[in-house]
């Protein structure tokens, strides 16, 4: 027979109070449960003591009256104080709280598997019915604020249960207001679960809620984060953080007086303005902060670092000739602050965001920064080549290309459309599809593990090399990763869980994915082994909905198969056939370095040992005891199934460093729950150091990159051209060239790119981005390929017929002098204008040079139709 107290605090809850008691009567006889209820009334002014008092029924029933003294949090503690049992349940009086979850809340208490239960509306499972919808929102900001100091999902929950002796010695000096909530803030190392619930609203009486109780729990919030400080040390540290980002904000001003460019002047503005906050603070750091000085400034130094990158990419597009000034220095100065202050509180506080004690509160800290960090930059570097070629694509909109599927064409399309034809507009679909591997990322992690382990693992996604590429570069493999993190989550719930209803948006996952990019397809094989290995998904093999989820895939890539069909079947050979009979070469070793450099080598580290310690991760599913091993059979399965496809194709042919990307998705929740359970100590120490380590040094990597691109100094990443390339300048004396010939001929000549696809892919964009809206479309149009020469260039195979360039003018560009030669083009056109130079500069450096020159009459000879008609056949491979 089980024994504990039940506390209910109450004020004016007349109307409740009978049936509260016969619910809590019901369920404590048929659970076997012997409770006594312990009523704290503050003050009620309607007959709910009177109530209370004449109850007659077989529970046990105290009532605690107090008319001098209020708050929810102390009234719990006194009824704690005056419990009889070492159990206690906490709940509310207005019958918003169902008692039948009473037992599942005591029950990991009992086999002590938890030293706190909570009854969640936030995890699956919970229902609020007919919850407001203003108050649902309300509780979800409200829980997000308060998840910053506990992993639980819903620490604001007024239902619970914990032991007596924990609850009477909790301190509620000062603000208390949500009594959980300052339970697990005081005893991090508690572990909690949470039991879900059904949570209605009030059945009579009013709601509490006032702007007193939210200012109460504000407080609460300030106090929590600032416990850790002595005395007005907060004061402080806002005060100092204040006067230092405004210091910031002038230095910027004087050094831009004096001639520096902007991101010079920013740059010592905020060195010297940061670091005087910093020696302001120092006479306080041993006596109130308890902050060893050497150490602290160690954190203070990258963390003003990384607020400086972001910060630059912020103020990049406002300290433009025609940007307003006014906006720019407020952003400037409200920024300044913001980094200052955040920088000083993380380096100060060293315990309270310290990465051994408490990752999850560094871990959103970093979460956060990261997609600031993508979102600011995100329209600031040109657009590689590539994605400029993408973007071509989404001017000749079609269900397939020579290359790859079309779903990258469809989020730039999606992207421009919202945005504009600007850079930020093409990679705007690609910082979505990243949110949306995200979310599923999220709930594959918490699914399987815990909350703690799904916050890590959206910091792996933010930061390892791989995710943050695919969540910022616009290619095929964006919305590839997306859709491969979503079957991975629809997939475990079907064959590890066995919902069978999830096959279907399984099915459409694949489908979609494979409309991105059709690596995807090596799923297939991984699920089929899961299914032979595990011998409760075998069941699968004799029901409909696998193969129903099947055909929803096939039906998702029908449009893709339709444009094969129609086009001789070009791209599924191309990505097959033809990258089975290219030359043999051995690169297993480029795909282990490949893989060094998608997930640095910590991360490389972090898999094997998930690899060595299996039974550990077993344990901490949170599945049926029957279903661990098939959850972590199903990640090795994902991942090493498609690894092996690679491994074995490395070993005679060329990989590409993207290959393996998404794979690494169904390792990520393993890891994560690997660094939830380091331990301080030894090798625990030793990797909790060396991710940190991992995490600062990736994002003053990004930001030292970003900010290097906006400000114009160029990168040689080959030996004719840089990084920016400036091809915006480029694109405008080519236009130039275009309207000159046009003059002279009546009709607008061609452009041609003469490597595969590089050159005529960015000036068709950046001649479509700085053109007027009427001939913008005719100048993608007439920017084509070295096909009309005989030479292959892809998706321009298929863009353009040579017969179309009949007579007209081409004007052929190159990046090497000698790809003009005129022995080259004899035959192809009536005559040759001279070679002309344009010498790239990307803010005064010279960044390369580029070759012209005019082809008058084009010919069309039969044997160039032919070469034509050859090379719409062939499939050459994106260099």
């Amino acid at each position: 027979m089980t024994s504990c107290s039940i506390i209910i605090p109450t004020l004016n809850e007349a109307g409740n109070i009978p049936s509260l008691l016969s619910q809590i009567e019901a369920v404590t006889r048929q659970a076997e449960i012997t409770a006594e209820i312990i009523f704290i009334d503050d003050g009620s002014t309607d007959k709910t003591r009177e109530i209370i008092l004449d109850y007659k029924g077989a529970l046990k029933i105290e009532l605690i009256c107090r008319d001098h003294e209020k708050g929810l949090a102390s009234a719990v503690v006194a009824g704690a104080k005056a419990a009889a049992n070492d159990l206690v349940v906490v709940m509310d009086a207005d019958l918003s709280h169902s008692p039948e979850v009473i037992p599942a809340l005591l029950k990991p208490l009992q086999d002590k598997s938890a030293d706190m239960t909570l009854g969640s509306r936030f995890i699956e499972g919970a229902e609020i019915p007919g919850l407001p919808f203003t108050r649902t929102i309300g509780s979800r900001i409200a829980t997000a604020a308060a998840r910053f100091f506990t992993s639980a999902s819903d620490p604001l929950t007024g239902f619970f249960a914990v032991d007596r002796r924990t609850l009477a010695a909790t301190d509620i000096t000062g603000t208390g207001f949500k009594i959980a909530l300052e339970v697990l803030a005081a005893n991090p190392h508690f572990t909690a679960k949470e039991i879900p619930t059904i949570f209605h609203d009030r059945n009579s009486g009013s709601s509490k809620m006032s702007r007193a109780v939210v200012s109460a729990y504000v407080a609460q919030l300030f106090r929590l984060g600032n416990n850790r400080a002595a005395g007005n040390g907060l004061l402080h540290v806002l005060l100092t953080g204040i006067v230092a980002g405004g210091l910031e904000s002038i230095l910027f001003y004087l050094f831009s007086l004096s001639g520096l460019t902007a991101q010079s002047a920013l740059a010592f503005g905020m060195a010297i303005a940061s670091n005087a906050g910093w020696v302001a603070l120092i006479p306080l750091l041993k006596t109130r902060f308890q902050t060893d000085a050497a150490k602290g400034y160690l954190r203070f130094v990258p963390a003003v670092l990384l607020g400086f990158f972001l910060q630059n990419g912020l103020l990049f597009p406002l300290f433009t000739k025609n940007s307003d000034k006014v906006l720019a220095l407020s952003v400037l100065l409200l920024s300044s602050v913001l980094i200052v202050l955040i920088a000083l509180m993380v380096s100060i506080y060293q315990n309270y965001f310290s990465w051994q004690k408490h990752p999850q509160r560094l871990a959103i800290l970093l979460i956060g920064y990261f997609l600031l960090l993508r979102l600011v930059f995100l329209g600031g570097p040109e657009l590689i080549q590539e994605e400029a070629y993408y973007w071509n694509y989404s001017r000749h909109m079609d269900t397939g290309y020579l290359d790859h599927p079309p779903m990258v064409s469809v989020l730039i399309w999606f992207g421009t459309a919202l945005w504009g034809h600007n850079e930020f507009g093409v990679r705007f679909g690609t910082y979505l599809s990243w949110m949306v591997t995200a979310f599923f990322v999220w709930r594959f992690t918490r699914l399987m593990f815990n909350q703690k382990a799904a916050v890590i693992t959206l910091l792996l996604l933010s930061t390892l090399p791989i995710f943050f590429s695919t969540g910022l570069i616009s290619t095929p493999d964006a919305p590839l990763v997306a859709c491969w993190a979503g079957a991975l989550y629809f997939l475990f719930r079907a064959l590890v869980q066995g919902n069978g209803r999830s096959w279907y948006p399984a099915g459409i996952m694949l489908g979609i994915g494979l409309a991105s990019k059709y690596s995807i397809a090596f799923l297939a094989p991984a699920i089929v082994l899961f299914m032979l290995i595990d011998s409760r998904s075998r069941k699968w093999f004799f029901k409909p909905q696998p193969y129903l989820a099947a055909l929803l895939a096939l039906l998702f890539f029908s449009p893709v198969i339709w444009w094969n069909y129609q086009h001789d079947w070009a791209s599924f050979l191309f990505q097959s056939r033809d990258r089975m009979v290219a030359s043999t070469e051995f690169s297993t070793h480029e795909l282990l370095a490949s893989i060094l450099a998608l997930l640095t080598p910590t991360g490389f580290a972090a898999v094997i040992a998930v690899m060595l310690q299996r039974n550990k991760l077993v344990q901490g599913i949170r599945n049926r005891a029957s279903e661990n091993r098939s959850a972590l059979l199903f990640c090795l399965c994902m991942a090493l199934v498609p690894l092996s496809i690679f491994t074995i194709f490395s070993l005679t042919k060329e990989i590409k460093l993207n290959w393996t990307g998404p794979l690494w998705l169904a390792l990520l929740p393993l890891v994560a729950y690997q660094m939830t359970l380091m331990k301080p100590g030894g090798k625990g120490l030793f990797m909790q150091k060396s991710w940190l380590v991992t995490f600062v040094i990736l994002g003053l990597f990004y930001g030292t990159g970003f900010s290097f691109l906006t400000s114009g100094q160029p990168l040689s990443f080959e030996r004719e051209l840089h990084y920016p390339l400036n091809w915006n300048r480029l694109a405008a004396q080519v236009e130039k060239e275009v309207a000159s010939i046009t003059k002279k001929e009546g009709i607008r000549p061609l452009v041609v790119g003469t490597d595969k696809y590089r050159t005529a892919s960015e000036i068709a964009f950046y001649r479509y981005k700085n053109l007027p809206k009427n001939i913008r479309q005719e100048a993608v149009a007439e920017t084509t390929g070295r096909h009309l020469f005989g030479r292959g260039s892809l998706m321009y195979n298929y863009w353009y017929d040579p017969a179309n360039a009949v007579s007209r003018s081409v004007l052929v560009v190159s990046t090497d002098k000698k790809g003009l030669d005129a022995k080259f083009y004899q035959g192809y056109c009536r005559d040759m204008g001279e070679i002309k130079e344009i010498e790239m500069k990307e803010n005064g450096s010279n960044v390369g040079k580029f070759y012209y020159r005019e082809l008058k009459g084009y010919t069309d000879l039969p044997q160039i139709q032919l070469a034509y008609n050859q090379l719409t056949q062939e499939n050459a491979v994106v260099q």
